[in-house]
């Protein structure tokens, strides 16, 4: 009520942000105190940025799940009326986290001397990408500030959802490789070179099989852990290869020329960009600025020079989007038709809806066909390579057999 006294703390640089972060909350301050914080880390202890790591500052990052749980935190306590400085400052007692109750702390401050929250949130761009950013400006210059936080949720949700998919599907068949693989090496290098001993002193000439079979398990046997150093720094080097840009679009224009993998990148490319550039344009953001955010969604990086192309068509010569995306030579004409159909109608919008929809689907539906096809290929290498160990062992034994009758 108007007479109740309230205590409690809030934390700032000096007493008069302090005051101003309480008046901020509707409350009229009576007493305001500094607290020491303890030097052991107690309950009171203003956690610190550490100074090394993925937490220096600027390029501190965290788990998508970690991001996901922040922006549904703040879209229920903001909906809920809540004073964004409150929210926050709730945010920041009940972080899991280091690092998020630090980035919480910091926003609370820049807000309480002034800021917006897109301005705090910007200073922190290695968290806060730029769909982040501009999707929480539109709902604070249009007092849609709680609505904005909640689609940004569902849309971290539903492209969560996809990764998992995704990721769930190939679990199975990556076990499958790595247990195949690891049981051959196991039997060139351990079982085997006992086993062909026996073979050594057999008089006249081994079968060609077991020949090769014998050699590759001497070799495996002697340098194994040779080629297991060797295995790591390729792979250290094909990562720093990666790493740059030009050998990144050559790597994935490689892979959109892939037959069996073209159409499942695609769709999922296309239903990325189709769903991202959907919640802009709903939010009012101008389809030129929303292309360019939407295109740096995705992860094909061959996807995206040509977009960035088609963007600078839309910008420069006032092409349509839809024929714009038709001279990328790669985008589908079902997601061309569709966004064609919503520029003449005016409801652009709910044709990148209705595609992000559809390519959700081809999604699912691609990954049911490529683990059909992929699981029983696995095992028929793998046990096609196991096989031949196991005939090329026995196939000596068979011709002593013969021999002796």
């Amino acid at each position: 009520g108007p007479g109740e006294i309230v205590a409690g703390e809030v934390f700032a640089h000096s007493e008069h942000e302090a005051v101003d972060q309480i008046t901020a909350l509707g409350l009229a301050p009576i007493h305001v105190e500094e607290i020491r914080r303890a030097a052991d880390g107690g309950p009171h202890t203003e956690p610190q940025m550490p100074r090394s790591g993925i937490f220096s500052p600027g390029k501190m990052r965290f788990s998508r799940k970690e991001l996901d749980s922040f922006t549904l935190q703040l879209a229920s306590l903001v909906k809920a009326n809540v004073p964004i400085l409150k929210a926050l400052s709730l945010l920041c007692q009940q972080a899991e986290t280091p690092a998020l109750q630090w980035v919480s702390r910091q926003i609370h401050s820049q807000i309480g001397e002034g800021k917006m929250l897109s301005q705090a949130l910007g200073q922190y761009p290695y968290i806060f990408n730029h769909l982040y950013i501009h999707l929480i400006q539109v709902g604070e210059k249009g007092g849609v500030l709680a609505p904005a936080l909640e689609q940004l949720a569902v849309y971290r949700r539903k492209e969560m959802e996809i990764r998992q998919k995704i990721g769930a599907a190939l679990i199975y068949p990556v076990f499958l490789f790595f247990a195949g693989f690891s049981t051959m090496v196991i039997m060139l290098t351990c079982f085997l070179p006992k086993l062909l001993v026996l073979f050594e002193n057999m008089r006249g000439q081994l079968p060609f099989q077991t020949i090769v079979v014998m050699r590759l398990s001497r070799f495996f046997s002697r340098y194994w852990l040779l080629l297991g150093a060797f295995g790591l720094f390729a792979g250290y080097l094909f990562r720093r290869w990666r790493q740059s840009a030009g050998n990144k679009v050559l790597l994935d224009e490689w892979a959109l020329r892939l037959p069996f993998l073209k159409k499942f990148i695609l769709s999922v490319e296309v239903g990325c960009f189709s769903r991202t550039l959907y919640l802009l344009v709903k939010s009012g953001i101008p389809v030129c600025d929303g292309l360019e955010i939407a295109t740096e969604a995705l992860g094909n990086e061959a996807l995206k020079v040509r977009l960035r192309r088609a963007r600078e068509q839309v910008l420069n010569q006032g092409s349509r989007l839809s024929s714009s995306l038709q001279e990328t030579g790669v985008f589908p004409l079902f997601a061309v038709n569709m966004i064609m159909v919503g520029e003449e109608g005016g409801k652009l919008d709910q044709s990148l809806q209705e595609i992000s929809y559809a390519y959700e689907q081809e999604v699912e539906q691609g990954l049911k066909v490529i683990m059909s096809l992929l699981e029983p290929l696995l095992i028929l290498i793998i046990g096609g390579m196991i096989g031949f160990i196991m005939f090329a062992m026995l196939l000596p034994v068979f011709n002593i057999g013969l021999g002796i009758k």
